[in-house]
């Protein structure tokens, strides 16, 4: 016996408006569970630091080749005023990593080059914690327990620049400084496999933890950036919503979502 029930039929256009409300309730959830917190350093005119919570849309997969562009929409991780004039003298500083690298962007207020090459620190905390490493300056910024000046990674320690134990650092790309022209604008990536030489202990964590990060040089009246926590963002993690993997949660995703229901 045919079936006397009758169906209405399938209207697309009420099941993408259903399916859109839905992903931008997800994605609106998703964001509110990722708060920005804003840290402010009590050092006057040393350093100002903004430490912000990942977002999955600011971690590129940076090229460190001199051209920047990559970074535009990456939050600024820390700004400084310009206070080492006639130097290195750091403006703006980025932060953003893959599962292979941490990469760094950096800005000054007078060209560097080549010349400047040593002259640019780069130290992490590991830790989180001033107490446990080398305290740049005694300002109280970071306890770095990893450094590099130039390309040159050293391990520091608790009231000590450099143990001598060193660090196993197998990449540190550098852009710009390698050439004697001169820039305001450096990018560069540090190997997320690096490891003390000593023990063993990995540098960096593993995804989702925090690092603190600076850069300094004590070149004429010295200068320091950077300091707050760093979240190291899980790539592996993907957007609610974001059925055809481009990142981006719009009515792209629709056309992957009803081949999905319907085949």
């Amino acid at each position: 016996m045919a079936d006397s029930k009758s169906y209405r039929p399938f209207d697309e256009s009420l099941l993408k408006s259903a399916f859109m409300c839905r992903q931008l309730h997800l994605l609106a959830q998703r964001f509110r569970n990722s708060a920005h917190s804003v840290l402010t350093l009590a050092i006057p005119e040393v350093v100002l630091v903004t430490s912000l919570a990942y977002i999955p849309t600011s971690v590129p997969t940076a090229t460190i080749d001199g051209d920047t562009s990559e970074w535009a929409g990456v939050p600024v991780f820390a700004t400084d005023a310009v206070d080492n004039a006639g130097s290195i003298d750091f403006t703006s500083m980025q932060i953003a990593n893959d599962e292979n690298f941490i990469y760094v962007r950096y800005v000054v207020n007078d060209s560097i080059s080549s010349a400047n090459f040593f002259g640019v620190y780069k130290s992490v905390d590991e830790d989180g914690d001033v107490a446990t490493g080398f305290d740049i300056f005694s300002l109280g910024v970071v306890g770095a327990e990893a450094s590099w000046q130039g390309d040159f990674p050293f391990e520091n320690a608790t009231d000590v620049f450099n143990t001598s134990n060193g660090i196993n650092s197998a990449v540190n790309l550098m852009s710009s400084l390698q050439t004697s022209t001169g820039t305001l604008d450096v990018e560069f990536a540090i190997d997320r496999s690096t490891f003390h030489t000593v023990g063993g202990a990995s540098v960096f964590p593993a995804d989702g933890d925090q690092v603190a990060f600076a850069l300094w040089t004590d070149q004429a009246a010295g200068d320091v950036i950077g300091g707050g926590v760093y979240t190291l963002a899980a790539l592996s993690q993907t957007l609610l919503g974001d059925v055809n993997l481009d990142g981006v949660v719009d009515f792209l995703d629709i056309p992957e979502f009803i081949a999905i229901l319907t085949g």
